[in-house]
């Protein structure tokens, strides 16, 4: 499993993808992720968990695109990640039933 095959896989699909699971894809960059975001409109899970790359830009850009569809959202071990990449996401994806945020440096202040 290749970055190049990963952006292939969402470029063709992206339209109908309800759940992308990329954990642990240490490999994966916001280069890679975040231009496909915008075009991820059915999509209802997703798991980013380690993949140790991302960070609070991924999870505005997942707050801003996907806030009406995203129901699951993996983010365990996410060390990039902040409170403001947090409370973006909750704050805006107000369908989350599931959000997993274990082994995140997070505070109180989100919530």
């Amino acid at each position: 499993f290749t970055r190049s095959f990963l952006r292939s896989i969402i470029m063709v699909s992206y339209s109908s993808l309800s759940s992308l699971i990329l954990n642990d894809f240490t490999a994966l960059t916001r280069e890679d992720l975040h231009p496909a975001l915008p075009h991820l409109q059915k999509l209802k899970a997703l798991d980013i968990s380690r993949c140790t790359q991302l960070d609070d830009s991924t999870l505005v850009l997942v707050s801003e695109h996907l806030a009406d569809t995203l129901e699951v959202l993996y983010i365990k071990g996410l060390q990039r990640a902040t409170d403001e990449g947090l409370i973006a996401v909750c704050t805006c994806c107000t369908s989350l039933r599931v959000l997993e945020v274990s082994n995140v440096p997070i505070t109180d202040k989100s919530g």
